[in-house]
């Protein structure tokens, strides 16, 4: 992976795990 796809999940990251917890699918 490049940096910069590395840094596009890592800015997203909070937002993906809210929606899985708000999904309620277990992390």
């Amino acid at each position: 992976m490049t940096p910069e796809i590395k840094e596009e999940i890592a800015a997203k990251k909070p937002e993906i795990l809210a929606f899985l917890k708000a999904a309620k699918i277990p992390t």
